[in-house]
This record gives C-alpha cells, structure tokens and sequence, in this order.
C-alpha cells in the first residue's frame, strides 16, 4: 500500500485530498497541518510527500530541508504561491514536483503515480550502494568516498555515526574540505587509508584552522585563556541542558582563535526549548565570568561569545514569545531569508527601548548564574585548569575524570577508563607553572610545507619534537600520549 505523508494547514484541502486519496484510491494517508507536527512522523517511512510552503509554524521548504535528513522519497510541493522565483526556489531546496493551489485531484494523483514509478525506475538501475551528499558518495560495500570519480579508501577504525555528530551544521563545502584534508594527512604518514583520526583533526582544521606554532603567548595571558575555556567547559557540564564538551584546548589556531572549547551534541535537535537557549546563554557568559572570579580582569577575547549570547537573547525577546513582558507577541521579522537573513524590529520606539531592558535582564541573570556555578565550583575550576595548562589540550572525557574524581591520565580517547584509583584527587600546585613555549595539541599536528618546498618530515610516533626543533623550546614535562 502506497503511504503518502500530507502536511497541509488548511481543512478544506487537507480533508477532501485525504479523502481523495483514502476512500478512491486506497492509499494510506497521515496527515500534519503544521511542520512540528510533520517533524514528529520524519523517522516513518513514505512514498510520497505532499508539502505545503505556508505553514503556520515554519516555511514548508526549510521542512523540506530537515525531512530529507530522513527521507529520500519523492516531495511535491503544493501553493497557491505560482511565480517563478518560488517554484524554482522550492525545487533547488529538494521539491522533486510543483502543484499549484486549487489543483484536481486526478491532475495530483497522476504526479504521484509519476513520481514513485520514476523511485521505482531509478531502483532498478544498477547504482552504487550507500549515502549521498553534495559531490560525495558513500560506498558501504566497499568502505570508501567516491568525489569526482576518485575513490578515498577509509580505514576499518571509522565511525561514520562519530564524523556525522561532529559534523553537524556542516555545509556541502565543509564535507569536501575535511575529506581533502583527511586524504591528504593520509598520505603524508604513508598510509593508503583514511582513518578516523585522520578525519577528526581535519574537522578541527576545518573550523578551526591550522595551529599556530610559532605564536608566543604571555604566562598570564595563558593563564587567562586557560581560565576562559574552562569556565565554559564547566559550567556547560554543571548544566543539565547543556551540550557535552569535547574537547578544550588553549593552542593559538590560524582562524584568530587563541584557544576553544568544542561542544558536541548527543543527538540532533531542530527545537530549542526556553531552558536550553538560558543555558547556552550561561555556557556562553561564562568564559568572560571565570576571568572576573579569577583572574578579577576583563578581555577582549570574550567578544564573540557576547555577541552570540545577545543575539540569543534578543531572539528569546523579540522572536521566539519566551518573555513574559511582552507575551507572544512578535517584536522583529526576518528580511530576505533566503539571502542575508537579516533582522529588523518591527515595532514602536518605546517597545524596542523595552525589549532592550529585557534583553539585559536576561543577559544580566545569566551572567549572574554563571558566575555563582564557578563559585560553587572553584575547587574543580582550579583543578582543570592546571592539567589544561599543563596538557595544553585536553578531551571532554579527561574533564569529566577530574569532576568525578578520577585520574584524568587512565582515559583513553573513547572515554573508558583503563583502571580507576580510590579517592584520587588531582593536586592543584600552589604556583601554576607557566607552559613551555612550544605549543603541541594532544592529536597529531597537521603538517605544513615551509616556504622553500622541502618536503615535510613526520613528527616521531612518540611525539617527542624533531632533533632539530631548539632545545628551549622543548616542554619540561613529559608529554601525553
């Protein structure tokens, strides 16, 4: 029986389409009049869906964006919206068909019956086995990545579910740079397959960019970014809506970051609830918070994340009706959302003048919260910060050792403890001795040709400095493994 997914607000057109194709043609209909509604039948399977654009909760494309996470079936677009631009819009976006509002109901059935033969058609033909996205496909027989008629072999060590939740939000171009990278680090270290992590530090060199080795940094300015990363490392673990953190690391990258913390979601959400946007509001505030407690200075380096922390806020205020002041009244709009997305207000001077007081409200309550977690907090805060300073990167699972009283150096990089020790509590030293002013990441550094063309030497596999690297700027302290 033919499953047909109908996501239609209207009851007119909703009722007597399903009817149509219920009581005359024996199909199986589930319907939907809003995207959140469609969102929650993504995981079933269908035939053929039946899209309208004007939705009362979201555009009907954007949806159509977020179904094809799940779906492959045919999607046909049905509105009263007839112009050019719009059909053309829908059909780039993933449309496979366009309808246009009123339609007959013998006109609809002949283009789904199209539709699935042409499914039907194509699944007869002999094709490659796997996924699809952008210039890629995935071969699962024979485990490789096919671009451009060329074959990247992957290592039986790749977790495609791992490299899929890291590369969430990702678009087609960031895919196609990180499998170059990956390639291309495979075969400086004379291996014929792509591992996993040779994936992973390409991801961190996508977003990121290359480690600056050369860079030298102040001991208190170390101190500082040490202290910052944390604070959003920890207050992000002491939420519970938070995401997980990763990874934190404190060596200066070619992108302008002079240390990050990489937050990794569990599983993909398309909803945000009040509590989730406050709490990545604090993770946010959070670096700036643990400079003032500890440090009891201020920087520049927090200047993104107030940026994105007011904008959150702005958003739960002016756009999402999560403020009790003005209800669910909708203070801004988005202009030319399919081009720059910009935001304009759409209200009267003395509402905007509002709507500011309460932006700062949030922002100043959230801060607040951040700080009183890094109070309540200090010990571990210290605690993390001196191994960070000492690793100069760490995992989230090291972190999440040290929260809980292990020995932070029996994780392995899947999280699992090799053994575990009773009552261990990592020393916090009474000075913290300032890091040596060669930077080294945890993961194996990317190589990068010099200026005269010479070939690149691979770092020994114990990750020692070349024999040629000055005596200086070797670390006083055993490196991690």
């Amino acid at each position: 029986m033919i499953r047909i997914l109908l996501v239609e607000d209207d009851p007119v057109i909703r009722d007597t389409t399903s009817y149509f194709l219920k009581c005359q043609q024996n199909f199986e209909v589930v319907c939907a009049d809003t995207g959140g509604e469609a969102l929650s039948h993504a995981r079933e399977k269908f035939d053929v869906i039946l899209m309208d654009i004007l939705l009362p909760d979201t555009n009907g494309m954007d949806l159509c964006q977020r179904l094809r996470s799940w779906h492959h079936c045919p999607i046909i677009f049905t509105s009263c919206l007839d112009d050019t631009d719009t059909v053309v819009r829908a059909l780039e976006l993933g449309g496979d068909d366009f309808l246009t509002k009123p339609y007959n109901h013998k006109v609809l059935l002949a283009r789904i019956m199209a539709n699935i033969r042409r499914v039907q058609m194509d699944a007869a033909e002999p094709s490659v086995s796997g996924y699809h996205c952008a210039a890629f496909t995935l071969d699962s027989n024979s485990h490789c990545v096919e671009k451009d008629g060329r074959s990247i072999h992957l290592a039986e060590d790749v977790n495609l579910e791992k490299i899929a939740q890291a590369t969430a939000g990702c678009v087609g171009a960031d895919l196609a740079n990180l499998v170059n990278e990956a390639a291309l680090r495979a075969v400086r270290k004379g291996r014929r397959a792509v591992n996993q992590d040779d994936l992973l530090v390409s991801f961190e060199l996508v977003i990121a960019g290359s480690e600056k080795k050369g860079t030298v940094i102040t001991e208190e300015e170390k101190r500082i970014i040490a202290y910052h990363e944390v604070g959003h490392a920890l207050v992000a673990a002491k939420q519970k809506n938070a995401q997980p953190v990763s990874k934190i690391t404190i060596v200066p990258h070619t992108q302008g970051a002079l240390g990050y913390t990489l937050h990794l979601p569990e599983e993909e959400k398309f909803l945000m609830s009040k509590e989730d946007i406050l709490a990545e509001i604090r993770t946010l505030l959070a670096g700036r918070s643990s400079e003032e407690i500890v440090c009891d200075t201020m920087t520049s380096g927090a200047a993104n994340d107030i940026e994105r922390a007011t904008e959150m806020a702005r958003n739960l205020v002016a756009r999402f009706g999560m403020c009790d002041e003005f209800d669910m009244m909708a203070l801004g709009t988005i202009q030319s959302q399919y081009l720059d997305g910009g935001y304009s207000m759409t209200c009267a001077q003395e509402t905007y003048a509002a709507a500011d007081r309460e932006t700062i409200k949030i922002i100043r309550q959230c801060h607040e919260e951040a700080k009183q977690i890094l109070r309540d907090n200090r010990e571990l805060l210290d605690k993390i910060a001196a191994y960070l300073l000492k690793k100069e990167t760490i995992t989230g699972q090291e972190m999440m050792a040290i929260i809980e009283g292990r020995d932070p150096e029996t994780v392995d990089n899947y999280g699992a403890s090799k053994h575990l020790q009773d009552g261990f509590r990592p020393s916090v030293p009474e000075t913290i001795e300032a890091p040596a002013k060669h930077i080294n990441i945890v993961s194996e550094p990317v190589p990068m040709p010099d200026f005269d063309n010479k070939p690149v030497e691979d770092a020994p596999a114990d990750g020692k400095p070349a024999e040629e690297a000055p005596t200086e700027d070797k670390p006083s302290e055993d490196k991690p493994e």
